[in-house]
């Protein structure tokens, strides 16, 4: 999936910098609404990080028709915020819910990104290493 990337503020503000898709340019279907285990590649300059994205209506922010997507980059963002981007789907750690509270939700999206960290753990022979900024 390739997008023009957005900075946005994390709803929950977890630990990680969090990348908002606008024009979505897809190869392939759509994914289906949940949570995933992602690598985000900047086009312009091939630098590429581990992430979480998250596909869905925000749920726990009220109901909405707008289908987002989120992306929160796990390794650090090194120069400048990538104008273009595509975004790699990998593993479904689980499916969208409704969240109590926004505290709640921060709690999960930690969570999250634990899985997450430990897929790449588990797969980092398997993958390319993010490329460093020239």
């Amino acid at each position: 999936m390739r997008s023009k990337a957005k900075s946005s503020r994390a709803a929950a503000s977890a630990p990680a910098r969090p990348c908002h898709l606008e024009s979505l340019h897809r190869r392939r279907a759509d994914p289906k609404t949940g949570v995933y285990v992602t690598r985000t590649r900047d086009l312009d300059t091939q630098r590429a990080w581990n992430s979480v994205t998250n596909v869905g209506y925000r749920p726990t922010f009220g109901d909405s028709t707008q289908l987002t997507i989120e992306t929160f980059l796990l390794d650090p963002l090194a120069g400048e915020t990538p104008r273009r981007i595509s975004v790699e789907f990998l593993w479904r750690v689980r499916e969208e819910r409704k969240f109590t509270n926004p505290e709640a939700l921060k709690a999960r999206i930690l969570r999250d990104a634990a899985a997450a960290r430990r897929y790449f753990a588990r797969t980092r022979p398997l993958l390319p290493r993010p490329l460093a900024p020239q």
